[in-house]
């Protein structure tokens, strides 16, 4: 996208440095045009917002653009658009990117009364790309959802790519590895993964992106910065060791392509060497708590993930006419539809296709009751297993141990005497041996689930064929029968409702490529003793997340969280703000009484994006815990004694070193919580607070 040149200023720093600043127009095919205009003496200002250490993972920064304008009136009215990524804004030092982001395009001023010989004296406000992070939906560029599994990497390309901005290159550092088996994985950017449903709630609104990237950052006790046109993710704990060699990844942007690991120096700087701009230093210190509390809600999946909801009436379409039966107050109507909002039927199934109904009472046309129907007899010819109905995709992720709780709730309609041609007894449901078998497979793109296996690996295509391969790999929804036969559980539920419950269970790792858009579908099924069911009826169908230790416990999943409280000192009631993580380590028994492996902000671990195992603990210096234990040993660390805090304007130095003060503060090493960059005279004004080590 062209972002031509539509003004610029340019001067020379206090001590020597050339600065350019551009503002640029997307609305602007070129550089053809553009306005010079003159700084003014305070140029360009950078502030970093004032941040708590532990509690605020982004380390944004804005800046304050000061230059006279003189031209033709209305030329600056433009600046006030609500397109939020209209204008670029770049500051250069010596040709060298310094500063990126975009004009906060909803707010400028001007100084109508200070017009000088140069013109209008115009000050504007800039953000880096990351504070419009907030205003931007976490959904994909066509409005729908991002489903399935995405390791943190995606996460972050995607997320810097919404910014829109030219940064050129990452640069990460995490503070805890992870272990599976006990085995230390050395990729944590590439093969920490998280569900992206944790990020939808349940009225279907999603995270904003800013969302997003503070909650995978809080709940791996990270930071970011950006310096200029590059990006830093690092823990506090790592500035705290002033070390000189610290082995960071290295992702090329937009691309996200790795490169070789570097070494970066966080060696500290020392105060007597940065040098004072000028006076009015002060020392202070930040009151230490005494309890610092942490809660990790899972976001546990226990509602429907399939709601083949049938009944509602706005969800029949396509009406193909009606039936009438009986008189008077027996008489009854049926409205057939060919097709429903959540539910397909078999194209290939011309003859007697399941119908979508709706039967009421002909003198009570709104009491009416809504079902599939599926004529079994005549449907499906002797020995065959032809699909009847199907639901459409719906997005869920199944991942090793996931357990899914099918409900079907039916009816089944047997036939008058007169109407079973192989009824020879002449009394049918006294005939010495019949059955009713209804089976479901469960799909997802061109591979249907295996239940011997308990995985995505036969391949089945419901376009293309009737019907559904194999036998002993399909689940049993229903056998139907008398008491005579002995291979399957007795079922004689005839004509009256009945619900069906099935427990499927995945083991996730067959390396097929599914598209993790699961469908449930039914296979009426027959042999020569069971014609005497004229019609299946189905009144819903549910499918739903299972965890069979939290029913076994009687566990409430939409309650369960784990809660951390770390206590300092009984004596005193100066507890630290409260820290919500909303994605961390999978809760388990015995502790929680769960074992569900579909909690969607647990982290989970792959090294090649189709098979996951749920992160039950990560290491750091030996020890082997949750990832929630890190976070909070982070804050206890640097809150539990007063820290230092010393506020000065200094000569101009990097943000990502720590500081040191050794002739007044011996033994402390500080980092800048906030400040501004005054590009005039090279200085920055800030506040320097005390980190320590875990």
């Amino acid at each position: 996208m062209a972002y031509g040149l539509k003004l610029y200023y340019e001067w020379t720093s206090f001590t020597g440095i050339h600065n350019r600043v551009e503002i640029r127009d997307k609305d602007k095919a070129d550089d053809t045009g553009a306005v010079q205009c003159i700084a003014l003496d305070n140029c360009l200002e950078i502030e970093y917002p004032k941040k708590k250490l532990c509690y605020e993972p982004i380390r944004s920064c804005g800046a304050t653009l000061f230059f006279e304008y003189k031209g033709a009136e209305g030329f600056l009215n433009d600046f006030f658009t609500p397109d939020l990524q209209r204008f670029k804004v770049i500051h250069y030092q010596e040709s060298n990117v310094n500063f990126l982001g975009y004009l906060n395009t909803e707010m400028y001023s001007e100084n109508f009364e200070t017009n000088t010989e140069n013109g209008v004296e115009v000050s504007l406000t800039a953000n880096n790309g990351l504070s419009i992070l907030d205003r931007m939906n976490y959904i994909q560029s066509d409005g729908e959802f991002y489903y399935g599994v995405d390791n943190f990497k995606t996460l972050l390309q995607r997320i810097i790519e919404a910014t829109g901005l030219e940064y050129k290159s990452l640069y990460i550092k995490n503070l805890s590895d992870i272990t599976i088996d006990g085995v230390v994985k050395s990729n944590f950017l590439e093969e920490l993964h998280i569900n992206n449903s944790n990020w939808i709630d349940e009225d279907f609104e999603t995270a904003s992106m800013r969302d997003v990237l503070e909650n995978m950052l809080l709940g791996t006790g990270l930071q970011l910065f950006t310096i200029e046109d590059d990006i830093y993710i690092l823990p506090i704990n790592l500035q705290a060791t002033a070390s000189s060699t610290n082995s960071f990844y290295h992702y090329t942007l937009p691309s996200m392509t790795k490169q070789t690991n570097v070494s970066i120096d966080l060696s500290t700087l020392e105060i007597d060497d940065i040098g004072f701009y000028k006076g009015g230093q002060s020392v202070s210190y930040q009151t230490a708590i005494n309890s610092q509390e942490i809660e990790f809600d899972p976001y546990s999946i226990d509602d429907d993930v399939i709601n083949g909801e049938i009944g509602e009436d706005d969800l029949f379409i396509t009406n193909t006419g009606s039936e009438s039966f009986g008189s008077g107050d027996y008489a009854w109507t049926k409205e057939y539809y060919s097709e429903h909002s959540n539910f397909s039927t078999n194209p290939n199934q011309t003859t007697y296709p399941a119908k979508f109904v709706k039967a009421f009472k002909t003198n009570e046309p709104t009491k009416n009751k809504n079902y599939i129907d599926i004529k079994s007899y005549a449907m499906t010819p002797l020995g065959s297993y032809n699909w009847a109905v199907e639901s459409k995709p719906v997005p869920i992720y199944v991942i090793n141990g996931s357990k899914l709780l099918i409900n079907i709730e039916m009816y089944l309609e047997c036939k008058d005497d007169w109407e079973n041609p192989d009824d020879t007894s002449g009394t049918n449901l006294n005939f010495g041996f019949y059955e009713y078998g209804c089976e479901i497979y469960i799909r997802s793109g061109n591979y249907a689930y295996n239940k011997n296996t308990k995985k995505f690996d036969t391949y089945f295509d419901s376009s293309l064929n009737l019907g559904y391969p194999g036998t002993s790999n399909r689940e049993c929804l229903i056998q139907a029968h008398d008491a005579t036969a002995t291979d399957y559980t007795p079922y004689n539920g005839f004509d009256e409702t009945f619900t069906t419950h099935n427990i499927i269970e995945f083991d996730y790792d067959s390396g097929i490529d599914v598209d993790n858009n699961i469908v449930v579908g039914i296979t009426p099924r027959r042999n020569g003793y069971l014609d005497f069911v004229d019609y299946a009826r189905i009144y819903d169908i549910k499918v739903s997340i299972y965890d069979d230790v939290a029913t076994k416990y009687g566990v409430d999943l939409s309650e369960l969280v784990s809660s951390s409280n770390e206590i300092l000192d009984n004596r005193f009631k100066n507890k630290g703000k409260k820290i919500e993580l909303n994605c961390g380590t999978i809760l388990k028994e015995p502790d929680f009484k769960v074992n569900n492996p579909n909690q969607r902000g647990a982290f989970l671990w792959s090294d090649d994006g189709v098979n996951f195992t749920p992160i039950e603990k990560f290491v750091k210096d030996g020890l082997s815990s949750e990832s929630e234990y890190f976070v909070l040993q982070q804050v206890i660390k640097n809150y539990e004694t007063p820290s230092t805090i010393l506020k000065g304007h200094f000569n101009n130095f990097n943000i990502l070193k720590p500081i040191t003060y050794n002739n007044y503060l011996p033994n402390v090493i500080m980092i800048p919580t906030g400040g501004v960059y005054d590009y005039y005279n090279d200085t920055f004004s800030c506040t320097l607070q005390e980190i320590k080590t875990m």
